[in-house]
């Protein structure tokens, strides 16, 4: 994690270079505010991080902000009465007032991006003289002890750092350190000690290696300083001193003379020498690896060296601006068949390699120490940086090109025997660095490469000169150019050889070396005052640089915020863009500083590409950072620690993921030459732990991660003891419960960032494999809800929707309680999948809940399906399900409600005819039959009949009723058996006769089924609704009466009550 100086409150020449911004609507920002016991806070809940200053001028809190806000300070004045008496905005809303009621002191910072300011009460009254409070020193075997003799409890804080403690007391002191005599104690190189406003703070200064505790005894508070132990001192500092070489050195200054393309003279006959006898005779083999369908070339150097690769008519060249006698064997045994043949051609300076013909390979670049890998695909991939081309000026007055390449030492002729003419090549150090596109100009073409730069001269005398600061190219009188977009825009040629290519400069930024930081702050300020107009905008620059030199980013943010308002065009300044992008990049807003590091004026700087390959690593794309990473040493170098240490895990890290364990141990290996704090030393034993687990040492791994995790460093921690968890878990170890136990403990240590992914990932992971899907997915749910990055929001979802498919289309759900089932449906329905595989959930769903004659619950899920999910003759075959759902709950008019809604979907005949016959049900049981009637006019079918027969019989219309029975039971031969349905038909024929007054029907009924009825489990009421019968009294009605409801008036409902027991309601249509 980034860690940077807390928060510096801006001083008030900070408001000579403000103005009012242009009109523009204002943010909508909520405060809020608490008292504590010895202080008062307040926070701005700010949207999105914003750059502030504050500070106390004259009794007032004065808050200042990068753009403007609208707030009301209600709950303020209320809840800090004791602090605040009123406040008011000014500035359009960018400045805040708030009138304190007495002495506060400052405190602030920020939290989650929202800004946040305390107000500190004070105990020392104003103007009261300061408490004596004397030193005591004693000297131990291994420590030197410091005794602040304080009279009463004082609060105080302590910071340490390179060498310097900052001891910070909260009231004043008048120190007294005369027991001390002449001589500093052991360990103690300076002390200073300066009030701050009504506190006292102590600058204490010792030695680098130096250890310090502190801790409070009684009123005392006592600092003890540990001696390194024998030797250390020496050794590490000379370690230190090697590597600080190391990383300082940049590449030797070559100029040798320019290249012209008349070869030399030599005498007929002699051969051409090569390279010296001592060196041909070794003799260097060639690493070859198939991975899927790339294959993988290694050239080991033993020292540095530039490289050029390169395709042409069908070949892959590999230039290097060294010579060695590498031996081609191996690989034309294993890949003859892809690569055809793999060849040294003949060169005086250099080793170049021809690869193929390979039409349609392609070479890319990557480096593992002083080793090159090419990497030969099937596709494409351009160089991660491009090469800028600048036109200049020289002395003459003709134009020459500059090609700014770092690393660029020699160039290289090579003779291509395919197309017949000589090329001029120039290999680079610095990993994927070249032409992404060819460029043609009127005395020669640049030609596309992966690596370095390739020249196809057109004129006898063009010269190529390989300089510290680039490539010139340039001719005996001048340059005929055609340049890509026409620019003019020359400058002289030595001021563009004189321009350091590298973007930051820590060392000329940070300030005077016999300058303080404070004095060196206020003369940049003071600057801003008394420049003139066209000068300010360097001014400020030169502000922002001092703050980025010395890692204060949010002063950095806030004074290109104003440069930017200011002066609007500055954005296309690649300085500009570089200087924000690295400083948004620090304080952990990677989305914006990839907006800027990515801008186009910053296409083809090296510096730049690391720094974009920091951000690949931030997102996970560990193989462009890998190469973005190449080649970053020599930038590395000149970094200050703070970023150094940072940028280096980073890429240790990527190498690491994409396989490389021996470049990854060698980068933590130099960062451990650097002497890190606990927490650094904890984030680089972490990644070790992985590098040991990835060799097949999971107890190594797992003794590393038990030290980080009980070490100081709380992010390294947290991330060790999860990494640990996961490992014992694969490994048997411990449990799922366990597992899931640990990793909830775990929640606590760490919060934020990719850490906090992770571990809510996994915990979604172990709860799901132990079944428990509600916790399961809602932790996966909460990964969507409060983390940025679309690409693996969506990877969370597909896992998510793929649990749903497990439980409601495997049948996991099935194995679960109905109830149980329903709630975790409706708790998490949008991972519903789109189509039919969605539908079917439902429906099997549905179908459960109708068997269990929970029809409410299955009424609301098919509702749902309908009304968001459906369209067409889908949504209209769904709805008629859902309306039979609700004629069986007894809801009538929630069925036509569904049936009507989808009156216009097209729709097949035979479902028109199922809308249409509950459609007439809904009317009948509404009460309106004229209507239903009127619909069945035309019908003619069995299931019609059945419901005019029900129909008839709720509106006693006995004689119509007894019209329909003889259609619904046909002409049975006299002989024939009759089935139970139609024995029930005879049965209510009767009813309806009877009730219709129709004795002589009924007596042909009788004459023609009594014996077969007498046979019957009818046979007593069929006697009881004779013709010779009683058809007045209360027995005879009441029976009637039961027969014509329950067999009749439910026949037609009967028939799909049937079928949903015996197939479900997806059987329906």
């Amino acid at each position: 994690m980034w860690k940077f100086p807390a928060f510096a409150i801006f001083s008030f020449a900070i408001a000579t270079v403000l103005v009012t911004a242009s009109a523009r609507a204002n943010e909508k920002v909520s405060v809020r505010a608490w008292a504590h016991d010895s202080f008062g806070r307040i926070v701005f809940d700010v949207k999105k991080p914003v750059a502030h200053s504050a500070k106390i001028v004259d009794g007032k809190l004065v808050i200042e902000f990068s753009r403007p806000i609208t707030a009301s300070f209600a709950k303020v004045f209320r809840h800090l009465n004791a602090y605040v008496e009123n406040g008011t905005s000014e500035m359009d809303g960018k400045r805040v007032l708030l009138q304190l009621k007495g002495d506060f002191e400052l405190r602030s910072f920020v939290d989650d991006g929202k800004p946040v300011f305390d107000l500190l009460k004070t105990t020392a009254k104003k103007g009261a003289p300061p408490e004596r409070v004397r030193v005591r020193t004693g000297r131990h075997k291994k420590f030197t002890r410091l005794v602040f003799d304080w009279p009463s409890r004082v609060g105080y804080r302590v910071k340490a750092s390179k060498g310097v403690a900052t001891i910070r007391f909260q009231r004043r002191a008048a120190i007294d350190i005369k027991s001390w005599k002449k001589e500093l104690p052991k360990h103690v190189r300076s002390f200073r000690a300066q009030d701050i406003g009504s506190a006292t703070q102590i600058l204490l200064a010792h030695g680098a290696q130096v250890k310090l505790r502190h801790f409070r005894d009684g009123p005392r508070i006592v600092i003890d300083l540990f001696e390194p132990p024998p030797g250390k001192t020496k050794k590490l500092a000379l370690r230190q001193q090697k590597s600080l070489r190391q990383y300082k050195k940049t590449v030797k200054s070559i100029s040798p003379k320019p290249v012209s393309l008349t070869p030399p003279s030599s005498q007929p006959g002699r051969p051409v020498q090569l390279t010296k006898a001592s060196e041909a005779e070794v003799l260097i083999p060639v690493r070859i690896e198939r991975n899927g369908n790339a294959v993988s070339l290694t050239f080991d150097w033993g020292r540095p060296a530039g490289v050029a690769a390169f395709t042409r008519a069908g070949y892959i060249w590999v230039v290097f601006d060294r010579f060695r006698n590498f031996v081609l064997d191996d690989v034309l045994a294993k890949e003859k068949r892809l690569l055809k043949n793999v060849e040294h051609i003949p060169s005086r300076k250099g080793t170049v390699i021809r690869i193929g013909p390979v039409p349609g390979l392609y070479p890319t670049l990557r480096r593992g120490g002083n080793s090159w890998v090419v990497d030969i695909r099937p596709e494409v991939t351009p160089p991660l940086a491009e090469i800028p081309v600048q036109a200049l000026s020289n002395k003459a007055g003709g134009l020459e090109l500059l090609l700014r390449a770092d690393g660029a030492e020699d160039v290289i002729r090579v003779l291509d025997p395919e197309v017949g003419d000589e090329l001029l090549v120039v290999p680079v150090a610095v990993a994927n660095t070249g032409m992404r596109v060819a460029r043609e100009y009127v005395d020669f073409a640049l030609l596309a490469s992966a690596q370095g730069i390739v020249l196809e001269p057109r004129k006898d005398s063009l010269k190529v000169k390989a300089t510290v600061r680039g490539v010139r190219i340039f001719g005996a009188e001048t340059l005929r150019v055609s340049m890509p977009g026409g620019s003019n825009e020359l400058q002289s040629v030595s001021d563009a050889l004189l321009t350091s290519v590298r973007i930051f400069d820590f060392d000329g930024w940070r300030g005077l070396p016999e300058e303080s930081f404070i004095n060196t702050e206020q003369r940049l300020r003071q600057d801003l005052s008394v420049v003139d107009e066209a000068q300010l905008d360097d001014a400020r620059m030169h502000l922002a640089r001092f703050y980025f030199a010395n890692a204060w980013m949010p002063e950095t943010l806030a004074i290109l915020t104003i440069l930017k308002e200011m002066s609007p065009g500055i954005v296309e300044d690649m300085n500009f863009r570089a200087i924000r992008g690295a400083a948004l990049f620090q304080t952990g807003v990677y989305s914006e500083a990839k907006k800027d590091l990515y801008h186009s004026s910053l296409d083809g700087d090296a510096e730049i590409a690391l720094w974009r390959a920091a951000l690949a690593a931030k997102e996970e794309n560990w193989t462009q950072a890998m190469r973005g990473f190449d080649g970053a040493d020599s930038f590395l170098g000149r970094y200050p620690p703070s970023l150094q240490v940072p940028l280096s895990l980073l890429a240790a890290e990527a190498a690491y993921r994409v396989g490389g364990l021996e470049l990854a141990e060698a980068r933590l290996r130099a960062l451990r030459i650097l002497g890190l704090g606990a927490a650094e030393s904890g984030d680089v034993e972490y990644l070790e732990g992985h590098i040991r687990l990835a060799r097949r040492d999971p107890d190594g791994a797992i003794v590393l991660w038990d030290r980080v995790a009980a070490g100081e460093g709380r992010e390294s921690s947290a991330r060790a003891t999860f990494a640990r968890i996961l490992l014992q878990r694969k490994q048997g170890e411990i449990d799922l419960g366990e597992a899931i136990e640990q990793l909830e403990k775990l929640r606590f240590a760490w919060r934020g960032g990719e850490f906090e992914f992770n571990l809510l990932h996994q915990l979604g992971k172990l709860y799901l494999d132990e079944k428990k899907y509600v916790r399961g997915l809602t932790a996966l749910k909460q990964l969507i809800t409060y983390f940025d990055g679309e690409e693996r929001k969506q990877k969370i979802v597909q896992e998510m929707t793929n649990v749903f498919k497990t439980l409601y289309l495997e049948g996991e759900a099935d194995k679960m309680p109905l109830v149980k089932a329903l709630a975790l449906y409706n708790s998490f329905r949008e991972l519903t999948p789109v189509g039919k595989n969605g539908d079917r959930m439902i429906e099997k769903l549905t179908d459960r809940l109708v068997d269990a004659d929970l029809l409410d619950r299955a009424a609301k899920l098919l509702d749902y399906q309908v009304e968001y999910r459906l369209s067409g003759k889908d949504k209209a075959r769904v709805a008629t399900r859902l309306a039979l759902v609700q004629l069986l709950n007894h809801n009538p008019e929630h069925a036509l409600k569904a049936l009507r809604e989808t009156a216009t979907q097209p729709v097949s005949e035979d479902l028109a005819r199922q809308r249409l016959h509950l459609t007439v049900r809904a009317l009948a049981e509404v009460g309106k039959t004229k209507q239903a009637l009127k619909l069945l006019s035309e019908d003619a079918s069995y299931k019609a009949d059945l419901l005019r027969i029900d129909i008839y019989q709720r509106t006693q219309d006995w004689s119509k009723a007894a019209e329909i029975f003889p259609r619904l039971l046909g002409d049975p031969a006299p002989d024939a058996e009759l089935e139970a349905r139609d024995l029930k038909f005879i049965l209510s024929w009767a009813v309806a006769l009877s009730l219709g007054d129709d004795m002589e029907g009924l007596k042909r009924l009788h004459a023609r089924f009594d014996k077969r009825m007498e046979a019957s489990s009818y046979a007593s009421m069929f006697r009881v609704i004779s013709p010779d019968a009683e058809h007045t009294g209360e027995d005879f009605l009441g029976l009637a009466s039961k027969i014509a409801d329950v067999d009749n008036f439910q026949a037609f409902m009967t028939g799909y009550r049937r079928q949903l027991k015996e197939k479900g309601l997806s059987a329906l249509n």
